[in-house]
């Protein structure tokens, strides 16, 4: 069966790849060959995932989804667009890609091998159980009002220090002026944001817990419902007020797969179309992160869409596309600059850094994180001393690269498939009414994350995702509920 789908995928993404390089003649060249065979590798889990050997929101599955554009088709477009936001072109640095596709390959078959393909579908049991979660109501209930006002509370501090939301969103639109060196309204509310920030997930579980059995809840419009609930204060609460797409994206994710795991099952269709609604939203709020509240007045306006798109010289979708799902170009050019300049391998230094990410500048001068590899690989030696910095993110195949040259490359992957092993097993294993599975949400898509974000960016998300869910579960778990094993 293995072999079927990587034969089939090798078929497909051979068709895909031919039909954008008839489009875009510069996506073609020696790599393309390791891209077909990186997508045969993918298509064995993404294959088996239509055919419902996977659950919709498998760890497994979801991240060969994704994968599938990571690794493959969103590189070979921006290949042939020759497009390089932010960063020196690398059209002719053709080696590169040849060195960057073989270690993916090379990589993603270790993936393959820690992860073999099950031949019969896996028997999951209907999540839309209708036995109670095993918890202790009371202590629940408690825990998370009690969580739930202290996150508040500290986001309502952060809005008296700008005199409230129309301050805040002045900040923002400040901000967007001057460039974060410059002005950073944000500067020394670390902790009360994240712990603002908190609360969306915590209004996520407890929406969840409370209205699971709700008849509505389970109709055909239940996670509409749940979403035009919620929606506010993702959009609202902590850094969605402040154009952050990723705080509405992942909240919105995490309801989504909570409502599938707890409420009432999604289909794979259902998924596919979402993916859709997903490019969207990440639509809308580029032009939101680019020009602040006047975005959200004039975004139906063509005129002025392009005029943002001309201004930032970015096409949007091209740019969610290449900037926020893909990583080709920092780590064409991390290769490029540790093979050409006078930089030294970081040997862990960015992964003993990043938990100071959540620790407060004001008790000891912080370690340079990730930036000062990034800062130096854009712009060269010494650059991040100087005093410049990127936002630019290298995931973590990149940052492995950075630290540990082309054996922590590979490394990354092996540590990849080992952790997906551990939480497909979690995901499959887990009573149906465990509470611990409310955690899922933010698990199943820290695979994906892993490729797209920095260590200490993933320090930050688990903080603001999973610290006080994590430890709300833990209080408010009553194991004697479980079934016995």
């Amino acid at each position: 069966m293995a072999f079927f789908n990587f034969f089939i995928g090798l078929l497909v993404y051979g068709l895909i790849l031919t039909l954008i390089g008839l489009n875009e003649p510069l996506s073609l060249g020696w790599h393309t060959p390791l891209l077909i065979y990186t997508g045969g590798i993918l298509a064995i889990y993404q294959i088996a995932w239509l055919r419902g050997q996977f659950d919709t929101f498998d760890p497994l599955g979801l991240f060969s989804i994704f994968a599938g554009g990571f690794f493959v088709v969103i590189p070979s477009l921006q290949i042939g667009w020759d497009l390089w936001p932010y960063i020196e072109p690398l059209t002719n640095e053709r080696e590169y890609f040849f060195i960057w596709a073989l270690m993916n390959a090379a990589g993603l078959s270790l993936i393959a091998y820690l992860n073999p393909l099950q031949v019969t579908p896996q028997k999951l049991p209907l999540q839309n159980q209708t036995q109670p979660l095993a918890l202790d109501l009371q202590r629940f209930n408690i825990a998370i009002l009690v969580m739930g006002f202290l996150c508040l509370g500290a986001f309502i501090y952060v809005l008296s220090r700008f005199g409230g939301i129309e301050g805040y969103i002045a900040a923002y639109s400040q901000l967007l002026a001057l460039g974060r060196s410059e002005y950073d309204p944000l500067a020394g509310l670390g902790i009360p944001m994240l712990l603002a920030d908190n609360f969306r997930g915590l209004a996520t579980i407890a929406a969840l817990v409370w209205f699971r059995h709700k008849p509505w809840a389970k109709s055909r419009f239940g996670l509409a419902l749940f979403m035009l609930m919620l929606m506010p204060i993702y959009l609202t609460i902590g850094a969605g007020l402040h154009g952050s797409r990723a705080a509405v994206v992942f909240s919105l994710i995490g309801l989504v797969i909570g409502y599938h795991l707890l409420v009432k099952p999604l289909s794979r269709a259902f998924l596919l179309i979402g993916v859709v609604g997903f490019m969207f939203l990440m639509t809308i709020l580029f032009f939101y992160k680019f020009d602040g509240i006047n975005a959200l007045s004039n975004i139906f306006d063509a005129q002025y869409r392009a005029a943002v798109q001309d201004a930032r010289n970015q096409e949007a979708l091209s740019y969610v596309l290449v900037r926020d799902i893909a990583r080709l170009d920092i780590q064409l050019l991390a290769m490029k600059a540790y093979a050409t300049l006078p930089l030294d391998y970081s040997w862990g230094r960015s992964y003993l850094t990043a938990p100071f990410a959540i620790v407060p500048s004001i008790f000891f001068t912080q370690p340079a994180p990730i930036t000062l590899e990034k800062t130096n690989i854009l712009f060269g030696p010494g650059a991040y001393q100087s005093g410049m910095s990127t936002p630019i993110l290298l995931g973590q195949t990149g940052e492995m690269f950075v630290n540990f040259s082309y054996f922590g490359f590979l490394l990354s992957f092996v540590l990849m498939g080992l952790f997906l092993r551990w939480l497909q097993n979690f995901y499959q294993t887990r009573p149906t009414n465990d509470p611990q599975r409310l955690w899922l949400p933010v698990l199943v898509i820290l695979p994906i994350l892993l490729l797209i974000f920095d260590s200490n960016v993933i320090v930050m998300h688990l903080t603001r995702y999973l610290l006080l869910p994590y430890l709300l579960i833990l209080y408010a778990q009553n194991l004697k509920l479980l079934p016995k094993v």
